[in-house]
């Protein structure tokens, strides 16, 4: 199963390689916040929000095969 994630905001920082689209390639159905840590070694909160299908999701939410999702950074700055 194949799930794309895309990264906005200054959270990219923390990502390996900084990239804003990463294709994960998983065994099985596994949450945002469990990709997140095991396939990627990112703190999940770093990323407020989960954006797929048009809709918002908590972190937990598990992704389709071959979803694309959308992560999203708290603002920052002054």
């Amino acid at each position: 199963m194949q799930v794309t994630l895309l990264v906005y905001g200054h959270a990219r920082e923390y990502f390996p390689g900084r990239a804003e689209r990463y294709q994960v390639q998983l065994a099985g159905p596994l949450s945002v916040e469990a990709i997140l840590r095991e396939h990627l070694a990112v703190n999940p909160s770093l990323v407020m929000a989960v954006m797929a299908g048009g809709q918002r999701h908590s972190r937990e939410y598990v992704p389709q095969d071959g979803e694309e999702v959308v992560l999203l950074s708290p603002a920052s700055g002054g």
